[in-house]
Order: C-alpha cells, then sequence, then structure tokens
C-alpha cells in the first residue's frame, strides 16, 4: 500500500504503521495523500483497527476522504478516544503508591501518545530546584528515528535551560521555522525537531511539561492531538503529586 503514497509521506505513514502494531487501542486516524486512479494525489484519512485472530495478527487499514464524515462526527470520535486512553492511563496510575511507579507508568505511555499523535520524540520535562532549568523525568523515541535525533532519551536527569513558553501554556508549532522565541528555538534544535506541541502541568509549586515533536515533516497537530496531550499532561501532574504526597506522609509517620 505503501506504493500508492506521496514520497514525502512515506516514512511517516510507514512509522505511524509500525507503531500501531504494538497498539491495540482506537487511534484518530492520520492523512496522507495517496495517488488516485486519474493520476491525481488526494488527501485521505488513514485509521488501523488490530482485529482479534486466533492464528495470526490482522490489521484493517481504511482510508476514507476527508469530507467523507462531517466535522461533528470525527470530532465526537476524537473526543470518546481521548475519553477512553484517560480512563486507561488514569487507571494504570491508581495502582501507583510510588514516585518511581508513576515513572515507570508515565515512561510506558510516552509511546502510546506518540502512535496516538504521530509525535516521533515524547518527552516529560519537571523544573529542576535550581532555578533556571529543567530535568527529564521520561522520553520515548520512535525505533525509526532513535539513531536520527541528537537525544539520549535514557538519561532522565539531563537538565535543560528552562523554557518557560512550554511550562506555563500550550504550544501548538507545525513549523518551527516560523517560531520567533528563541529558547524555543533552541529546545526544539538539540532533537533536530521540525514540529512541536507541548502542555504543561504542576506538581506542587513545581512546573512540568508533557512536550511532542517530530523529526520530519508530517501532518499539522490536530485538535484532538491537542486535547490528548493537554489531558495526558494533567494525569501526569496529578499522579506525581499524590506520590509525593503519600512519600511524605510515610516520612512523617
Amino acid at each position: 500500500v505503501f506504493d500508492f503514497l506521496h514520497a514525502e509521506d512515506v516514512d511517516a505513514a510507514a512509522q505511524l504503521f509500525v507503531q500501531r502494531l504494538a497498539y491495540d487501542g482506537a487511534d484518530f486516524g492520520h492523512e496522507v495523500r495517496i495517488r488516485h486512479a486519474s493520476g491525481e494525489w488526494i488527501s485521505v484519512v488513514a485509521t488501523a483497527a488490530m482485529l482479534v485472530d486466533s492464528e495470526l495478527g490482522v490489521c484493517a487499514i481504511t482510508l476514507r476522504t476527508p469530507d467523507a464524515e462531517d466535522f461533528v462526527e470525527r470530532s465526537l470520535r476524537s473526543q470518546i478516544i481521548v475519553g477512553e486512553y484517560a480512563n486507561r492511563l488514569s487507571a494504570g496510575f491508581m495502582g501507583a503508591a510510588a514516585s518511581s511507579e508513576v515513572l515507570e507508568r508515565i515512561i510506558g505511555s510516552s509511546g502510546e501518545i506518540g502512535l496516538l499523535t504521530g509525535a516521533e520524540v515524547v518527552e516529560v520535562f519537571l523544573e529542576d530546584e535550581r532555578e533556571g532549568l529543567i530535568e527529564r523525568l521520561a522520553g520515548w523515541v520512535s525505533p525509526e528515528r532513535l539513531a536520527d535525533t541528537m537525544l539520549v532519551v535514557s538519561e532522565t536527569s539531563a537538565v535543560q535551560p528552562t523554557v518557560d513558553a512550554i511550562l506555563n501554556d500550550v504550544q501548538v508549532v507545525d513549523d518551527v521555522r516560523q517560531v520567533d522565541n528563541i529558547d524555543m528555538v533552541d529546545f526544539t534544535a538539540r532533537a533536530g525537531a521540525v514540529s512541536l506541541l507541548s502542555a504543561p502541568f504542576r506538581v506542587g509549586e513545581q512546573r512540568g511539561a508533557l512536550v511532542l515533536m517530530r523529526v520530519v515533516p508530517g501532518p499539522h497537530w490536530i485538535a484532538a492531538d491537542v486535547e490528548l496531550v493537554r489531558t495526558a499532561a494533567g494525569l501526569y501532574g496529578r499522579a506525581l503529586q499524590t506520590a509525593r504526597s503519600e512519600e511524605l506522609l510515610a516520612l512523617t509517620y
């Protein structure tokens, strides 16, 4: 099927497909260009679903033109997917009493969020006690891009200069070349990112952020991506705060 895709969309579509094979939840669908029988390039929304089979894994791919489903229907479908994932993520945090367990679940969810949004790099940052620095708590890079990025996501203690923009507000950047904020430019340059989506959260008085990036051009971030990242960031903050409070309580008594 990739033979019919536009050359500029093949890499991103192949990466999404590989990630999709490892995730059993629903996805939003992503827009790609495909060659019509007339020879023209048309935009379609591609979605994949893993089907249960007793002998081998089966993946059904659905292609539909963006106008084949109205905006309300697609918006409602996206809300359902975000809600289902939020419930799944929240349930995972409920059994995590220690910060290490919460962090383990955050790391595990990073790849899932990457799949759902098409991000190739997913990172979670928290302000360090030292002013002007942020610490990388967790990171994930898609296997296809691991060798291409300058990130070393296993080094969770790596510290970067604080970027107030990502710690204060939701950031949706489809083309980093159009960003004027020099701190944001430097922040994305370290990963060779071409686009960024982030949402802030708080753990007590500390600011944090869930940051998604793409290192090759792909589809623009959609409203469902933003809602998912905002929701996940909020859950991260609450889970980390709960674990920290319980650990302090245990030390006190």
